[in-house]
């Protein structure tokens, strides 16, 4: 591959402003969908012991 042919296939024939917008939204998108899953899954995990810890005292004291 010379370097040439590289220039060539990063400017995609004329259409590289839209074909590199894409990758680029796409990949920010699904990075911003996964954090906001670990985050929204972290918050879950917290609410969840929570609940077994508050069942848990409610089953100890008489």
């Amino acid at each position: 591959m010379s370097l040439a042919s590289v220039s060539e296939f990063l400017l995609m024939g004329g259409y590289a402003a839209y074909v590199w917008s894409a990758y680029g939204l796409t990949i920010t998108l699904m990075i911003v969908m996964s954090l906001l899953a670990l985050f929204k899954s972290s918050r879950t995990w917290k609410k969840l012991k929570f609940t077994q810890d508050l069942k848990t005292k409610k089953e100890i004291e008489p």
